[in-house]
């Protein structure tokens, strides 16, 4: 298996992820309350996780996962947040790396959390 997460590839794996299915999973999340049975990452963790069987399946390739959300509320063990301006910068900072960086203006930022869905089947057909 091919890997899929960025911060693990050699520069060539990236550039051959890259001919192969051009996309770039980005997993966001924050860091919150969710009940004592559940880490306090738990959002930011599944969609890591959703979207490394996606990249698995499909191809392309997954950024490291983001815990900077917008929080509205504040409980015990829980980060209290960015302000917004600062989260929406470091957002459209990643993407604005991805498009004018290595991944170029083919890049699809598609099928984020559809696994199984067919318009991520017939993207990767075209890609091929």
């Amino acid at each position: 298996m091919s890997k899929v997460k960025y911060e693990e590839m050699l520069p060539h794996e990236f550039e051959q992820a890259l001919r192969e299915f051009p996309v770039a999973y980005v997993p966001v999340g924050s860091l919150e309350w969710h009940g004592r049975h559940l880490a306090l990452g738990n959002d930011t963790l599944k969609s890591y996780g959703i979207l490394l069987r996606t990249a698995e399946q499909y191809g392309g390739v997954v950024v490291p996962p983001t815990y900077w959300g917008h929080m509205k509320h504040w409980k015990p063990g829980c980060h209290p947040g960015l302000p917004p301006e600062i989260v929406d910068g470091l957002y459209i900072a990643i993407f604005n790396g991805l498009v004018n960086g290595h991944m170029g203006t083919r890049s699809a930022y598609r099928c984020i959390a559809r696994v199984g869905r067919e318009d991520c089947r017939s993207d990767r057909r075209q890609h091929r």
